[in-house]
């Protein structure tokens, strides 16, 4: 019996011109894609800028915060698999 597992992902345009609240732990695994504007970005204990045209990659459990920054508002196209078993790549 052949069992299929689908991948259920999530993709969304956020638009920021302050901070996240808190510093946020996800169980899966991320892609960001700055499109306008820029800021600080939080992975574990380092901290990046970035700006437009930047691309992240955040991988699960990592600490993560970002604060916008400058006079354009921050805007990104962020993805992430949502609703994944946590066997589903495993053979």
């Amino acid at each position: 019996m052949t069992t299929w597992l689908h991948r259920k992902a999530i993709a969304a345009v956020l638009g920021l011109t302050a901070a996240l609240s808190m510093v946020e732990i996800h169980v899966m695994e991320h892609g960001l894609l700055m499109l306008e504007g820029g800021g600080i970005y939080r992975l574990g204990d380092c901290w990046y800028p970035v700006t437009a045209g930047d691309f992240i990659w955040m991988a699960p459990y990592c600490p993560q915060w970002f604060g916008a920054l400058g006079k354009v508002p921050a805007k990104y196209l962020i993805y992430k698999d949502w609703n994944r078993h946590p066997l589903a790549d495993r053979p």
